[in-house]
C-alpha cells in the first residue's frame, strides 16, 4: 500500500490516529463525528492497540462522541487564547461532547485523556466533558480543556478515585468543574475562570457527608460568576495551596467556599480574596 502521510498507525501501529479514519480540519461536523467515534471504537476493539491520537487541528464535530471502555485518548496540547493545537470544536447545543459513561469490570489499565481540547459554540446547554461511573485508581484526567460549552465544562459522576491534573474549564455558561456521588477525586493544577456558575461544585445529591474525600491542591479559581468552591453533602474534602477568588468581592450572594450539609472539610494554606462561608 503507498502511504500518502506518516501518522503513528502507520508507523508503529501503538496508536490510532484519527486522521487515519477520516478526520480532518476541512471536513464537515458529521463527517469528523463519525471518524472520531470510528476511531476510538476501533482501539475499544483492539486487543493490542488502546490509544488514539488527535494531532493538532481544529476538528469540528456536530454531536458528541461517546464511549465506554477505559483507553488513552490524547493529543498535542493547546493553546486556548489562540484557539490552535489539538482541538475538537462541538457546534452542538444540547448533550454531551466527550462522554465516557457507565464502564463495568475489571480493567488492567484505567482511563488516560490527555492534552486536547473541547471548543463549544458559546451557547445552548451542552457540557464539555463528562466522566460518568467507575474510574478506577490509575485513571489520569490531564491536560484537557473545556471552553465555551453553554454548561459545564466538566462533569464527574459516581467517579471513584481518579487523578485529575492541570485541566481547564474557561468561559463555560454552567460550573468549571461538577463533582456528584464520587470519591476520592484527586484535582491538582487545574482551573475554573470566568465560568458562569461556580468555579467547582461539589454535591453529593445523597444522604449528607455519604461521598469522601476529594481534593483540591494548587488549583485556581477565578472570576467565576458563583462561589469558586461550592461543597454540599460531602465528607472530608480538602482544599489546599489554592488561589480562590469570587467575580465581586461586593456579591454577598457568593463566597469563596461555601459548605453547606458537609463535615470534616479542610481549608488549609490557601489564598481567599473574600471571606469563607461556613453554614
Amino acid at each position: 500500500m503507498a502511504l500518502t502521510k506518516a501518522t503513528y498507525a502507520m508507523i508503529n501501529g501503538d496508536v490510532i490516529n484519527i486522521l487515519d479514519y477520516g478526520a480532518s480540519p476541512s471536513a464537515s461536523g458529521a463527517t469528523n463525528r463519525a471518524a472520531i467515534q470510528a476511531a476510538i471504537d476501533a482501539a475499544i476493539a483492539s486487543a493490542t492497540t488502546r490509544a488514539v491520537y488527535i494531532p493538532r487541528g481544529k476538528f469540528e464535530i456536530d454531536a458528541g462522541l461517546t464511549f465506554n471502555s477505559p483507553i488513552r485518548v490524547f493529543g498535542d496540547g493547546y493553546d486556548i487564547s489562540a484557539e490552535t493545537g489539538s482541538i475538537i470544536e462541538t457546534t452542538q447545543s444540547t448533550g454531551v461532547a466527550f462522554e465516557f459513561n457507565n464502564a463495568s469490570g475489571s480493567f488492567d489499565n484505567g482511563l488516560i485523556l490527555d492534552d486536547f481540547m473541547i471548543l463549544g459554540p458559546d451557547s445552548g446547554s451542552a457540557v464539555g466533558f463528562q466522566i460518568e461511573g467507575a474510574v478506577w485508581p490509575n485513571s489520569e484526567i490531564r491536560g484537557l480543556a473545556a471552553v465555551n460549552m453553554g454548561s459545564h465544562g466538566f462533569n464527574f459522576v459516581d467517579c471513584i478515585s481518579a487523578n485529575v491534573e492541570n485541566c481547564r474549564a474557561q468561559g463555560n455558561g454552567g460550573s468549571g468543574y461538577v463533582v456528584s456521588q464520587s470519591n476520592a477525586l484527586r484535582f491538582r493544577g487545574c482551573t475554573a475562570e470566568s465560568n458562569g456558575s461556580h468555579g467547582w461544585n461539589f454535591t453529593s445529591n445523597g444522604i449528607p457527608g455519604e461521598r469522601v474525600a476529594p481534593s483540591l491542591v494548587q488549583c485556581l479559581s477565578e472570576e467565576n460568576v458563583g462561589d469558586a468552591v461550592y461543597i454540599n453533602q460531602y465528607t472530608g474534602i480538602m482544599i489546599s495551596e489554592c488561589y480562590l477568588q469570587v467575580a465581586s468581592l461586593s456579591n454577598v450572594d457568593h463566597a469563596c467556599v461555601r459548605i453547606d450539609n458537609s463535615s470534616a472539610i479542610r481549608v488549609i494554606n490557601n489564598h481567599i480574596t473574600s471571606n469563607v462561608a461556613w453554614p
